[in-house]
């Protein structure tokens, strides 16, 4: 008896390879993208006024400091 191939467990040429997923991350496991809330804090302290954009980048470096100590 031969091991010939047959159709069904040889992939077809040209055909796309699907992408690996991507490792699951402390947020994407938990349901949470903290980096999505920070981007969007980000977006809303630069419409800020002067004078509160200061206060507002602090307290966003913080979370970040927090939020890469936890890891």
């Amino acid at each position: 008896m031969t091991d010939a191939p047959t159709p069904g467990n040889r992939p077809t040429p040209g055909a796309p390879t699907p992408a690996p997923a991507p490792a699951p991350t402390p947020g994407s496991v938990n349901k949470e993208v903290p980096a999505e809330a920070w981007k969007r804090g980000l977006a809303e302290t630069a419409e800020a006024p002067a004078n509160e954009r200061h206060t507002a980048l602090s307290a966003l470096l913080d979370d970040l400091e927090t939020q890469v100590g936890s890891l």
